[in-house]
């Protein structure tokens, strides 16, 4: 599993090849000049060169089935990885608890994975695994979803957020994102890192434009955007499975 960091010219610099940081693109008849090819077959076209761009080739049905794409601060971010049982589990958990939380207070809409989070004032582009956005942020246009149903990119700051670590996304997910996040103004920023043994919950804050770690009690953390804690545990199931629970008070 690897990641793999891009990072294209800016359009007013001529004399850097569109490839920079990149290795050089290969033949292909599929390809055009300036096109990067990444293991063969993933290809991001010449004309991807800044946000503006990205996003239209992230929206468009030329977007690569396989792989995650962002777009932060000026880089492209590739993860051509598969997900582990854990990663996926861990996701499944939390929505399947916080999700419902959500449905039964009507409190605004849960995206649980692949839903593109734009937000042009911290040239951020990402697909988290999950995030919340309350109908409140919809309504006073802090939000939006500019084709309704058919959107395929979030336009604005969310509520929340959630990224599960994995062995590729360490520096995205904790340095990167953590700096975006926040300056994307989402209340609180939820991590889980999915690559140490036993896996817990991190709730993150954000206060005057940083992010500050709430305090954990025997592995309990309080998100003061649903008023209640949460405390991810593991064991060990009777056929030797890892099971991974979501508690809440």
């Amino acid at each position: 599993m690897s990641t793999k960091l891009l990072k294209r010219p800016k359009k007013t610099d001529p004399a850097r090849p569109a490839t920079a940081r990149m290795r050089r693109p290969v033949a292909s008849t599929h390809a055009n000049l300036g096109d990067v090819i990444i293991d063969g077959h993933i290809r991001i076209p010449g004309w991807v060169v800044d946000h503006a761009s990205f996003r239209k080739w992230a929206c468009s049905d030329d977007l690569p089935e396989r792989g995650r794409f962002s777009f932060i601060d000026d880089e492209i971010y590739v993860d051509l990885s598969m997900e582990t049982d854990d990663h996926n589990y861990i996701r499944t958990i939390i929505t399947v608890v916080v999700g419902s939380i959500i449905l039964n207070k009507a409190l605004g809409r849960w995206y649980a994975d692949r839903m593109l989070l734009t937000h042009e004032g911290a040239g951020l582009s990402n697909e988290p695994d999950a995030m919340f956005v309350s109908f409140d942020r919809f309504a006073n246009g802090l939000t939006v979803l500019k084709k309704g149903g058919t959107s395929k990119e979030f336009i604005g700051s969310p509520n929340m957020t959630l990224e599960v670590i994995s062995k590729s996304s360490i520096n995205k997910d904790r340095v990167a994102l953590m700096a975006k996040y926040a300056q994307a103004g989402i209340d609180e920023y939820w991590l889980v890192d999915s690559t140490i043994e036993t896996p817990v919950l991190e709730i993150y804050r954000l206060v005057s434009g940083k992010y500050v770690a709430a305090r954990s009690n025997d592995g309990w953390v309080k998100s003061h955007l649903f008023g209640r804690s949460f405390r991810l545990t593991t064991r060990t199931g009777g056929d030797g499975v890892i099971l991974f629970a979501l508690e809440t008070k």
